[in-house]
């Protein structure tokens, strides 16, 4: 497909997970992918790009690099996280852990979505069309993992409402993808659509659809 009928997305935290597998079957059905994450690593066939999000010039330069290449962005997938340090599972009640978690699991977890989303959204503005969507959780609706995962979001669900609301008529779309599934059981609502590990593109591309995404190339 010619570069300039490719539809652009952006996933942030491509290098595992659900952002690997969104990056993958993007990739897969012809979009043009660019992923971050801290070495640069991402699924093959994608534009893996080195990125520290809890550094502000380095996410802007993401964007104008991906700019300067196409001249666009239809579509980011907000899913970089960061684990605290020491991290090792969520074990330990929230008054047991130090109170440092908040820096990574909010200033970082939750920041990023935001300083990512503030980029799309001065691209997709004046362009007129995109969706901004972000992985999202059954730990914001009740307690799954730890409060700050949970803290953190409810955030994100927030601030994607918010962010719509802000955006209206502006032809750029937020979305919530029921994204860190993998602890709970399959017939769960959350866990219909993504899990920890892979992704249904069927389902993805519904999501997409629905949101006027459905097809790699641009509507004529």
């Amino acid at each position: 497909m010619p570069p300039q009928q490719q539809r652009v997305a952006l996933v942030t935290g491509a290098s595992r997970g659900v952002g690997w597998g969104v990056a993958t079957a993007l990739q897969q059905q012809g979009w043009r992918v660019y992923g971050t994450s801290r070495h640069g690593n991402g699924p093959d066939g994608t534009v893996a790009l080195t990125v520290d999000h809890t550094d502000d010039d380095a996410v802007a330069a993401a964007f104008a690099h991906i700019v300067d290449d196409t001249g666009r962005l239809d579509l980011l997938v907000n899913n970089a996280w960061a684990s605290p340090p020491g991290f090792a599972g969520f074990t330990a009640k929230f008054y047991e852990r130090p109170v440092s978690d908040w820096d990574s699991l909010i200033g970082i977890g939750l920041r990023s979505h935001y300083v990512a989303a503030v980029q799309a959204a001065q691209i997709m503005v004046p362009q007129g069309s995109g969706l901004i969507a972000s992985t999202s959780s059954f730990g914001s609706r009740g307690h799954l993992h730890s409060v700050l995962y949970g803290v953190g979001k409810t955030g994100v669900d927030k601030m994607a409402y918010d962010m719509g609301a802000e955006l209206a008529g502006t032809g750029v779309a937020l979305g919530l993808l029921p994204g860190g599934t993998g602890n709970l059981p399959p017939e769960a609502p959350e866990a219909q659509a993504f899990s920890s590990a892979n992704v249904d593109f069927a389902a993805f591309q519904a999501f997409l659809a629905a949101r006027g995404l459905g097809s790699p190339l641009f509507a004529r």
